[in-house]
């Protein structure tokens, strides 16, 4: 993790409570902010994400939506 990347999740971990979309070569990865663990943007996350392929006539993307812990997609 690059230093800038680092300290602009810190930062919206203080500032912010919600989801944060990074982009990770042509994947899209939603990670909660704020969480109770610190999420990885891989695959292999502790949160157990969900790969779903998206088909564009411009090249095909994977968004990977990752699982908060404290359950706040049952509240949004």
């Amino acid at each position: 993790m690059t230093a800038l990347r680092y300290l602009r999740m810190w930062w919206l971990r203080l500032h912010a409570r919600g989801w944060v979309l990074e982009w990770i070569g042509d994947n899209a990865h939603v990670m909660p902010i704020a969480d109770l663990v610190t999420h990885e943007p891989a695959e292999g996350c502790a949160c157990g994400p969900e790969a779903v392929l998206h088909q564009r006539d411009d090249g095909d993307r994977w968004v990977i939506s990752h699982h908060s812990l404290d359950r706040r997609e049952t509240r949004e």
